[in-house]
């Protein structure tokens, strides 16, 4: 469960910082490349954290860790929650 509440304004994903939390709003780039990321669980309405930001990322989310890497193929856009916004452990 998230914490805090969400900020105003979307950004993209690989901008998220260290253990920041969000909520993902919008994919944007080719049908196959958002398939293959909403099959990670990347979709609209998913709660995620940045555990990683280097390269590959590793976000948490639906209860598990996810490596990340960002190409051109979509771009996949986040709404922050307020201040760095923690995950229960049942989350993580």
């Amino acid at each position: 469960m998230i914490t805090k509440s969400l900020t105003d304004r979307w950004i993209p994903l690989s901008e998220l910082g260290l253990n920041q939390t969000a909520q993902v709003m919008e994919l944007d780039g080719d049908e196959g490349c958002r398939h293959r990321v909403e099959e990670m669980g990347l979709r609209a309405g998913a709660a995620i954290q940045m555990l990683r930001c280097d390269a590959p990322h590793i976000i948490a989310i639906d209860g598990r860790r996810v490596s990340f890497r960002f190409s051109d193929c979509v771009q996949v856009w986040v709404k922050p929650y307020k201040g760095l916004g923690t995950m229960h452990s049942d989350e993580r």
